[in-house]
């Protein structure tokens, strides 16, 4: 009997898919005769198996490892979801606050204005036997004539001037761009409004309004004020009639429709003048 055992040479082939295992395959060479086919057969059909469950296992580690990272991005998106809900809460707050204040400072700004009697001067008190009665009659007259009426026909830098006549306050105004988009300063004391005004049919968009925080920034202007005449703003800019918000420490505040109700403006600037020298005096 020959004693004699070939050597097993094998070949290891690497996996094809992620789910075939390593495989080994007898080298024919070494099939000397049927009794040694069927050992080493066996043999390799017993190593495949073996190669076949350290596959399975080392495929179920894997998909622990996919599973933890899922795990992982899924908890990350949570919290940046979370953090975007606080954000929009903490602007719905602050939106609410500056309306609050803008509320607050118009009731403010009317009582002062109603509290403060029109006095005569000694030039024009009379008493009432000197007072002709064609007088009274013109007086009555001209105090029917609706102020919208005498707006109608002006340029809006003579509209603005009308508006602030109204008011008790001394102003300088200025118009430094006749161009798209129309341009002017006015200057209350220490602050400076730089004010800019669009005429469309169309509603401004947030493209317009980023051009006009970029020009307020970029300006000495202590504060600023967009307005516009016809229309109001789209939704997507998040700016609506009589919004105030903070750039850049500077505060903007946007009116729409302007055409419609020019006694706006006084009002406007009346908060824009207060809340900048309240923030003046604080940060002294």
């Amino acid at each position: 009997m020959n004693s004699y055992m070939p050597s097993l040479r094998t070949i290891l082939y690497p996996q094809r898919s992620p789910t075939e295992p390593y495989s080994i395959k007898i080298d024919p060479s070494e099939l000397v005769n049927p009794t040694q086919r069927v050992l080493n057969t066996t043999l390799v059909e017993q190593v495949n198996q073996e190669l076949y469950d350290l596959t399975i296992i080392k495929n179920s580690r894997l998909l622990d490892s996919y599973k933890n990272t899922i795990r992982y991005l899924v908890d990350q998106k949570k919290v940046d979801i979370q953090e975007v809900s606080d954000y929009i809460k903490q602007r719905d707050t602050e939106a609410e606050e500056y309306k609050r204040q803008i509320e607050e400072l118009t009731k403010d700004v009317e009582d002062k204005q109603a509290s403060i009697p029109d006095e005569p001067t000694e030039d024009t008190i009379e008493t009432a036997e000197d007072i002709p009665e064609t007088t009274e009659a013109t007086e009555d007259t001209e105090d029917t004539i609706d102020d919208d009426t005498k707006d109608l026909d002006c340029s809006i830098e003579q509209l603005l001037r009308r508006q602030l006549d109204r008011t008790k306050i001394t102003y300088d105004l200025e118009v430094i761009s006749i161009s798209r988009p129309f341009s002017l300063v006015l200057i209350v004391g220490e602050i400076t409004i730089l004010l800019e005004i669009t005429s469309t049919s169309r509603n401004t968009t947030d493209s317009t309004i980023n051009s006009f925080k970029a020009r307020v920034k970029a300006s000495e202007a202590t504060c600023g004020m967009f307005i516009s005449m016809e229309q109001g703003y789209t939704i997507k800019s998040g700016i609506s009639d009589f919004s105030l918000i903070n750039s850049d420490d500077k505060y903007l505040l946007f009116l729409a429709k302007l055409e419609n109700d020019h006694y706006k403006f006084k009002n406007a600037v009346n908060i824009l003048v207060q809340l900048t020298q309240k923030k003046n005096n604080e940060s002294a």
